[in-house]
């Protein structure tokens, strides 16, 4: 029997991921700590499945950040004060010591007891240099230190602080209005490479919520009867409508303002790169606007 080689592929030039796939990989893995605490719980002397320690997790970060005000920081004891009561909710039939030996474990998690509070340092593949290179994403998420008065208090590094704010469940239209905000800032202050990031960021809300709209109208395609047009979706396109006109009106501003910045010269490959994504949501929203005044005949 003659041995056949297995065809190769051929080499061609491979799918490039952008610099923004850095940042969303290494935002992800800062959320490692908290799915660890879930996921090893049951490696814990107990039962402790009514436990939800990612969302305990989250509740100290939230604790410690509500403290670095006036106070400076949260100490240990405030925090597993609070998340102790929490998990005895959590079941109402355990031993009141086991609450606190969960909250405790929450906290040790979140300042990486186990590697002698260490920064976690996680790994990860960057193909964004057109090559491939492991890389790794060193950050802490809680830390000790002593407050002005010499008490020992916690505090939220910014990798914490960002980790919290983007767990916040925020409305679609509210994220998009946010990014656009936070965008004509960075042109206004020259921030270009970062004004791409966050282009980039609204330019997905911009899917996200187009999508959404078509769903309705597919649904009413498919069943009226599923739709409530009689307030539901008039309200619904009322809002879209003048959330699209609030939009395109920040658009064509951010379109002049950068246009000029290119013709200017001096913004390197961010400025066409910028302007081509903020004209992609431009056009994106002219085309939703379209479907939305059409959506009645629908």
């Amino acid at each position: 029997m003659v041995e056949t080689a297995t065809p190769r592929l051929p080499l061609t030039d491979p799918p490039w991921v952008d610099d923004s796939y850095v940042r969303r990989i290494r935002a992800l893995l800062r959320t490692s700590p908290l799915h660890e605490l879930e996921a090893t719980k049951t490696l814990r002397d107990g039962d402790w499945s009514p436990y939800d320690l990612r969302g305990l997790a989250l509740v100290a970060i939230d604790t410690v950040i509500d403290h670095m005000g006036l106070e400076f920081g949260a100490t240990a004891g405030q925090v597993r004060e609070r998340l102790a009561a929490l998990a005895r909710l959590s079941a109402l039939d355990r031993p009141a010591d086991e609450a606190d030996r969960v909250a405790e474990a929450v906290v040790a998690g979140l300042l990486n007891d186990r590697h002698r509070r260490e920064a976690f340092a996680m790994r990860y593949s960057d193909w964004s240099g057109r090559a491939h290179r492991r890389a790794e994403v060193a950050f802490k998420l809680l830390e000790e230190i002593e407050a002005p008065d010499g008490s020992i208090v916690l505090r939220a590094t910014d990798e914490a602080v960002n980790l919290f704010v983007g767990a916040l469940d925020r409305d679609i239209e509210d994220a998009q209005a946010a990014a656009e905000a936070v965008l004509a800032s960075q042109v206004r202050r020259g921030r270009l490479d970062q004004a791409v990031h966050t282009a980039r960021a609204a330019r997905l809300r911009s899917i996200q919520f187009a999508a959404r709209v078509q769903r309705v109208l597919d649904t009413t395609r498919h069943d009226i009867r599923q739709v409530d047009w009689s307030h539901d979706v008039p309200n619904l396109l009322a809002h879209a409508l003048a959330h699209l006109d609030e939009r395109l009106d920040v658009e064509r501003h951010l379109v002049a303002t950068v246009r000029d910045l290119v013709a200017g010269g001096d913004t390197g490959t961010a400025g066409p790169t910028l302007l081509e994504l903020i004209e992609d949501c431009q056009l994106r929203h002219l085309e939703l606007h379209a479907l939305l005044l059409s959506a009645r005949t629908t």
